[in-house]
């Protein structure tokens, strides 16, 4: 943004010779595709500092949120830049078909945060697939825990081990669970 507006608006005025709605125009565009490139970017301040919120490895956290940063650039483009720059509907049109679009594919395409079978959506499934992402495998075990409302603070080894303990599997010494604990 801060790079493009001093470089393309004087230019661009001139040009279109002071028809403010091309003009507006390129002003959308630069600051629609800025945003779009920061939310993407894996050296956008705003994807480094919520990959490090949720403990996320930064490429882990890019590959997994951009398919959903695609998906909405190109439904904005297709109905909302192109249609309305060759004035096919107004702006309103739009803007309703897009929310519609967007409300389908988060019904068909994207699922609960906390689902009891730690399903995950399409996208991300076969993201996993491909990468074979132990983080997220791990992460998706412990949705289905949260979900079914156990603790998180307390380590699914740990809580394995409590379990056999309780049922009386195998009774082991104070001193075993301890060190099946550090090892996990």
């Amino acid at each position: 943004m801060a790079i493009l507006f001093p470089l393309v608006l004087v230019p661009t005025y001139d040009a279109v010779n002071g028809d403010e709605t091309l003009f507006y125009s390129v002003v959308a565009g630069i600051l629609s595709g800025s945003v779009a490139g920061d939310h993407m970017s894996p050296i956008s301040d705003t994807t480094v500092l919520s990959a490090l919120a949720t403990e996320c490895k930064l490429m882990a956290h890019v590959n997994t949120q951009a398919p959903y940063a695609l998906v909405a650039i190109i439904i904005a483009v297709l109905v909302g830049t192109l249609p309305i720059g060759f004035s096919a509907w107004p702006n309103i049109v739009g803007l309703l078909i897009g929310f519609v679009l967007i409300g389908l594919f988060q019904y068909f395409f994207c699922k609960p945060i906390l689902s009891p079978t730690g399903a995950w959506d399409p996208l991300t499934a076969l993201y996993i697939k491909i990468t074979k992402d132990e983080t997220l495998e791990r992460l998706q075990q412990d949705t289905i825990r949260a979900a079914n409302g156990e603790d998180l603070s307390i380590p699914a080894e740990t809580k394995k081990l409590e379990d056999n303990v309780d049922e009386g599997d195998s009774e082991p010494s104070d001193k075993k669970v301890d060190q099946e604990v550090r090892d996990a």
